[in-house]
């Protein structure tokens, strides 16, 4: 499963914390330390990504969260 689908999961979940994970992409956002073992994001991590993605769907795009 390429990375661009854990990055799509991972914004996914942290706009909603109730979205279900796409197959082996929450394993793969855990070994990554982006979620936690519960399966919960810590509050950095979610306002880092918030802060770095734009967009829907196949239209995302990652920016700097500092720009």
């Amino acid at each position: 499963m390429g990375g661009g689908i854990v990055a799509y999961e991972l914004v996914m979940k942290c706009r909603d914390k109730n979205h279900q994970l796409f197959g082996n992409t929450g394993e793969r956002l855990k070994k990554l330390r982006l979620i936690e073992e519960d399966g919960s994001i810590h509050g950095s991590i979610r306002n880092i990504v918030l802060s770095s993605a734009e967009g829907e769907g196949l239209e995302m795009t990652f920016k700097s969260p500092v720009a």
